[in-house]
């Protein structure tokens, strides 16, 4: 680690790493009183706020490995994230050669790849298309490989080729919205806890979109006749009262159907506004795609054109402000 910080030439913040990092010690509070001071020799500081950036550090050579090969940032052959990395190639036998590399450098920093959470999936565009049952290893070891309709979670969002729809993560929202709806809780602190605690967690369901717009309709319609029951309102009372602006008077309940429609609209922007080339230029080709397909159309160009210089400025100060 300190090899590496006087490589990149921050001498300074070398010293005072190795200083927080020498001879540092824990103890732990009992009833009892305090425990003798526990050596601290191996792994990061857990809460220190060095944390992300030293992991940063020590995997970057990693990195820089598998960017050798692909110079253009449009031909990135690696997706990484934090300890998540995924590394991607045209052939089995240079995905392998990836891997490999990965697992000499995670060796060479005494970083272990655990084999039991990694999965592979081998796509094919020829006919038949889809996954193919293509082994590869790591650690000496088969990971699992993913067929058609199989996932596996990457950051939170499943990922996989023609991924079967799963109505169960949308019946667990519903049994934590119907606990919160038939609690103990005064009826104000029912509405309460939803608007702050259920509907901000299925945030992030939508923007990966994990939830469809019908299946969000039809949480909606399953939570609706709670909330009217928490209000002791009729089945029949309009729903305006209940999804209408705060400012009016009603009670600013989020409608998850036109949620997930903001969602993905706002993870669609941020794509193109993205600060990392690569991904911009993934997604700028699969919307001029969609324009193409909705229009019947492969002439895209005066459609694109029409975002001039003033239009990128402001779509750039919205993000930058987060407007």
């Amino acid at each position: 680690m300190t090899m590496m910080l006087y490589h990149l030439r921050v001498c300074n913040v070398c010293v005072i790493v190795k200083d927080m990092y020498t001879e540092a010690s824990t103890s732990i509070s009992t009833e009892e009183g305090t425990t003798d001071p526990i050596a601290l020799r191996s792994g990061v500081h857990q809460g220190d706020f060095l944390i992300a950036i030293l992991f940063v550090i020590s995997i970057n050579p990693m990195l820089d490995r598998l960017a050798e090969k692909e110079p253009d940032p449009a031909e990135s052959s690696t997706l990484a994230y934090a300890d998540d990395i995924t590394p991607t190639a045209l052939t089995p036998s240079a995905l392998q050669k990836n891997i490999d590399i990965i697992e000499k450098e995670a060796k060479r920093i005494s970083i272990h790849l655990n084999q039991k959470k990694c999965v592979s999936m081998h796509f094919s565009a020829k006919t038949q298309r889809g996954c193919r049952p293509t082994n590869f290893k790591v650690n000496g070891s088969l990971i699992k490989h993913l067929m058609d309709s199989e996932s596996s979670d990457f950051l939170g969002k499943p990922v996989g080729f023609h991924i079967a729809k799963d109505d169960a993560p949308l019946e667990h929202r519903f049994t934590i919205a119907e606990k919160i709806l038939t609690s103990s809780l005064a009826p104000w602190q029912r509405i309460d806890a939803m608007k702050t605690f259920f509907y901000p967690s299925c945030s992030f369901a939508m923007r990966t979109a994990q939830f469809g717009k019908v299946q969000c309709y039809k949480l909606d319609k399953k939570i609706r006749p709670l909330i009217k029951k928490t209000l002791n309102l009729p089945i029949k009372a309009a729903n305006e009262y209940i999804y209408g602006s705060t400012e009016a008077g009603p009670l600013g309940i989020p409608l998850l159907a036109e949620e997930s429609d903001l969602c993905i609209i706002a993870n669609a922007f941020k794509l193109l506004t993205s600060g990392d080339l690569s991904v911009r230029l993934l997604g700028k080709e699969d919307l001029m795609r969609t324009i193409g397909r909705r229009l019947r159309s492969q002439d895209c160009q005066k459609y694109e054109s029409s975002l001039n210089t003033e239009d990128v400025l402001a779509l750039k100060h919205a993000r930058q402000y987060g407007l």
